[in-house]
C-alpha cells in the first residue's frame, strides 16, 4: 500500500485505542478512525469509480478528516471546500471539479449542487456491511484537490498525489525530532493547504491532532487555557494567529505549559511579535517554514537562533532533504549573495499540476531536461552564509519614480512600528501612488500623519507611502492571510 492510508493502518495496529483526532466536542481513536473511514469508503465505492473527485464540506472539526480518509479508501481524491463560502463562489468551485458526491459532517442546508450531498451519519449507515475493494493506484495517484485564490482572486485547483505528501512527511520527520507523544494543535482550516501537514504528520507519528475551534482565537487567554487542558506540545500556525496572542498581551496572564515546538508558515511573521513569543517562552523551538500550494508541505526551513531586532527579517533558510531549491533570473541560476532571483523547486513533493489546466501547469511546472521544476513566483536572495532570504511575491513588486520597489519592504518597516498591528502596501498604478493600509493595535491613538512621519525615519524618500489609510480592521481571507483583492476593492484601488 503505497499511499497515506498506510500511516493510518500502521498507527491503528500500534495504538488502536489512542485518540487520533479530537476537538472540544468529540474524539476518534485510531481504531475508530480506521473502521469508520473504511465504512465511508465502502459507501463511496458502491457508487463512485476510483479516481473521481469527492467534495467534502470541510467544517473545522475532528470528523472532517474521517471523510477525507473515506474518499481515499474508495480510491478517489477529496476536494475540501470552505463551508463559509458564498453560494455563488462555492458553485463555481463545484462546477470546476465536477464531483457527483459531496460529503458533510452533519446534515445542513442544501448546497448549490446538482449531485448528491450525504452527511457522515448517512454515509456510515449506507456503507455498513458493504465490501471495500483494495484502493487502486500508486504514489502518483491523486490524493486531494486544493483550491487557492492566488493573487488574482480567481480560484485555481492544485492536485496533489499520495507520493508527494509521503515525500514531505518523511523528509520533515527526518529533520525535526517529533514523537508519537506529541499533541499537535491544529489552527489552519481543513480546506487550507497547511492543514494537510498537521494531519499527515500526526497520522505518521501515531500522535494526537487537537482541532482548535476558530472561536478560541478571538479570546487568546481562553485559547491558551484550552491548549493547556489538552496538553498541546506542537503548533504550526499562520503568523497572524500567533501575533494575535502577543498583541493582546496574553502571556502576561497565562503561558502555554506543554508547548515545545512552534512552526509558522504562510506569510511573514512580524519580528516584534516573534520576539515577544521568544522572550515569553525561551525553552520553545521556533521554526520559520516556507512552501507553496504547488507542493506538498514545505520546501525550506529556518530554526530561529540568535537575537533579532524588531526591524530585522528572518531567513527562510535551507531546503528540506527531499527538495532542491535554487534561484533563477529566468535564464540561469542566481548564486551571488544579495542578487534577487525566483525561487525554483525540484522535488518528489511537487503537485501533479493545476486541475484541468494543462497550459497553466506547463507554465508553472516546467520540464527542464529530465526534471520538472516548480517556478513559484516568489523572489529571494542568498545571504553571505548561504541561507535564503525571502524578498517578495513577483506580483507584489511595482515601479515608482523609476525605482523597483517591493511592497514587503514597506510593510516590514511599518510592522516594526509599535502601533501597527497589521498592514498592507498596494500601488495605485494609474495615479502613481503608494497606498499603505494600517490597522492599529488596541489602545493606540496615532494618526495617519504620525505613521507616515515615522516611516520617513526608516525608508528612502521614494518608498515613503503617498497615503496612509487607517482602518478599524484589515480583511483576512479564510486562510488567515490578508485579503488583498477585498482590500483593494474596499479602498477603490
Amino acid at each position: 500500500m503505497d499511499s497515506v492510508l498506510q500511516y493510518l493502518v500502521e498507527a491503528a495496529a500500534r495504538c488502536p485505542d489512542k485518540v487520533a483526532l479530537a476537538d472540544g466536542e468529540q474524539a476518534f481513536t485510531y481504531r475508530e478512525l480506521l473502521e469508520q473511514s473504511r465504512q465511508v469508503g465502502a459507501f463511496i465505492s458502491s457508487r463512485e469509480p476510483p479516481g473521481r473527485p469527492i467534495g467534502v464540506l470541510a467544517k473545522h472539526c475532528a470528523a472532517t478528516p474521517l471523510l477525507f480518509y473515506g474518499a481515499l479508501w474508495a480510491g478517489c481524491f477529496y476536494v475540501p471546500l470552505d463551508p463559509e463560502l458564498p453560494s455563488a463562489k462555492l458553485q463555481r468551485l463545484l462546477a470546476d471539479c465536477n464531483p457527483s458526491l459531496v460529503l458533510t459532517t452533519d446534515a445542513g442546508d442544501p448546497l448549490p449542487f446538482s449531485g448528491e450531498t450525504v452527511c457522515l451519519a448517512d454515509a456510515l449507515s449506507r456503507g455498513a456491511g458493504r465490501p471495500l475493494p483494495c484502493p487502486e493506484g500508486g504514489p502518483e495517484h491523486p490524493l486531494c484537490l486544493l483550491y487557492t485564490s492566488g493573487s488574482t482572486g480567481t480560484p485555481k485547483g492544485v492536485l496533489k498525489s499520495h507520493g508527494a505528501v509521503k515525500s514531505f512527511v518523511e523528509a520533515f520527520l527526518s529533520t525535526f525530532p517529533l514523537s508519537p507523544d506529541e499533541v499537535l494543535g491544529n489552527q489552519t482550516p481543513f480546506f487550507f493547504d497547511a492543514s494537510a501537514k498537521d494531519l499527515y504528520l500526526s497520522m505518521r507519528l501515531g500522535a494526537r491532532l487537537e482541532v482548535l475551534d476558530a472561536s478560541l482565537f478571538t479570546f487568546p487567554v481562553r485559547l491558551i487555557e484550552h491548549m493547556n487542558r489538552r496538553q498541546v506540545t506542537c503548533i504550526s500556525w499562520v503568523p497572524s494567529a500567533l501575533a494575535l496572542v502577543t498583541q493582546l498581551n496574553t502571556f502576561q496572564e497565562i503561558k502555554p505549559q506543554y508547548l515545545r515546538q512552534v512552526f509558522f508558515v504562510g506569510e511573514v511573521f512580524p519580528m516584534k511579535q516573534l520576539n515577544r513569543w521568544r522572550a515569553a517562552l525561551p525553552h520553545v523551538r521556533f521554526t520559520n517554514l516556507y512552501g507553496s500550494t504547488e507542493l506538498a508541505g514545505v520546501c525550506c526551513y529556518y530554526e530561529v537562533a540568535g537575537d533579532y531586532s524588531d526591524s530585522d527579517a528572518l531567513p527562510i533558510g535551507r531546503a528540506l532533504p527531499n527538495c532542491r531549491v535554487f534561484l533563477s533570473d529566468g535564464q540561469e541560476p542566481v548564486r551571488r549573495p544579495g542578487e534577487i532571483g525566483e525561487i525554483c523547486v525540484c522535488s518528489p513533493a511537487l503537485a501533479l499540476g493545476y486541475y484541468g489546466d494543462e497550459e497553466k501547469t506547463a507554465a508553472v511546472f516546467r520540464q527542464e531536461g529530465a526534471q520538472k521544476v516548480l517556478h513559484t513566483g516568489d523572489l529571494a536572495q542568498y545571504r553571505e552564509d548561504g541561507l535564503l532570504m525571502f524578498a517578495a511575491r513577483r506580483d507584489h513588486q511595482f515601479k515608482h519614480m523609476g525605482r523597483r520597489i517591493e511592497a514587503g519592504e514597506i510593510e516590514a518597516a511599518a510592522l516594526a512600528l509599535e502601533p501597527i498591528l497589521r498592514c498592507c502596501c498596494m500601488y495605485q498604478q494609474e495615479r502613481g501612488k503608494i497606498i499603505l493600509a494600517c490597522q492599529l493595535a488596541p489602545g493606540c491613538q496615532e494618526t495617519a500623519r504620525d505613521i507616515r512621519a515615522a516611516l520617513k525615519q526608516s525608508l528612502a524618500d521614494y518608498m515613503v507611502p503617498s497615503k496612509v489609510v487607517l482602518l478599524p480592521e484589515i480583511p483576512l481571507n479564510a486562510n488567515g492571510k490578508i485579503d488583498r483583492p477585498a482590500l483593494r476593492l474596499s479602498l477603490g484601488i
